[in-house]
């Protein structure tokens, strides 16, 4: 190939980035990095991981439910899994996915709670069932949409929707605590998914940086700081009973 060739390649690949970042990122990063070619800016750098990182977290949001929820199935049972806990969990989730909506925050630095809400109204769906309450699982399933409906919509102020954000502190802290009593009582994690929680863990961890650095709000890094702490917790009970089955099974943990 000739010079002009590579010439036309290299512009081609420059202005695909700057198209890329532009959209992903920001404008202004997108100069920097493929105008400029300052590929060292510590600003966009930052930036820039922040919102991969962001994308990271919600896709992996999609499925982090899903190994608990397998769990269940497989088990039949959702033993050792707190329904308190979940409900408590579904509620905070519920009004951080509406709070974020409304402050027009990007997704990239909460789209996961979206996607967390939706299984964890799959998982209290399915204690019930096998709690044998299954006439509450429709009753449930919609008073959970007809609940987000409401904190979306204006009939709550955005005063009370950041009342109620800040409240998701100490609501999902009560959801952590409620799952890590549970396992220290029964002396064992039940049909708990290392997996779903050393997610939890991990994408906790990784939110703490990407609202350090996109996000103007001392409640919401509050939330992830306090939940990091629980959910190191959880992940360290599920190593420590890992090989103690639950009451009456004998599989092993995942």
């Amino acid at each position: 190939p000739s010079l002009h060739t590579h010439v036309t390649m290299a512009a081609a690949i420059a202005q695909l980035g700057h198209q890329v970042v532009e959209k992903v990122v920001n404008a202004e990063c997108a100069d920097t990095f493929f105008k400029d070619f300052d590929f060292f800016d510590v600003a966009c750098v930052k930036l820039s991981i922040s919102k991969l990182l962001g994308y990271v977290i919600i896709l992996g949001a999609v499925v982090v439910k899903l190994p608990q929820i397998i769990k269940f199935v497989r088990a039949k049972s959702a033993k050792g899994v707190s329904l308190t806990s979940q409900l408590a969990e579904l509620f905070g989730y519920s009004i951080i996915l509406a709070y974020n909506f409304r402050r027009g925050f990007e997704f990239s630095t909460w789209g996961e709670s979206l996607f967390i809400t939706i299984q964890l109204v799959i998982m209290v769906c399915l204690t019930l069932h096998y709690e044998g309450r299954s006439k509450l699982v429709p009753l449930v399933a919609l008073a959970s949409v007809a609940f987000e409906a409401f904190l979306i919509s204006d009939m709550l102020s955005p005063e009370a929707r950041a009342t109620l954000q800040s409240m998701t502190i100490p609501i999902i802290s009560s959801s952590r605590v409620a799952q890590i009593y549970t396992s220290y009582s029964n002396g064992n994690t039940g049909e708990l998914s290392f997996v779903t929680s050393f997610l939890n863990f991990a994408g906790s961890l990784a939110r703490i940086f990407t609202t350090l650095q996109e996000v103007d709000d001392v409640i919401i890094l509050a939330g992830f700081l306090v939940g990091s702490f629980f959910n190191t917790v959880i992940v360290m009970q599920c190593l420590w009973y890992w090989n103690v089955p639950a009451a009456g099974a004998d599989k092993k943990k995942e």
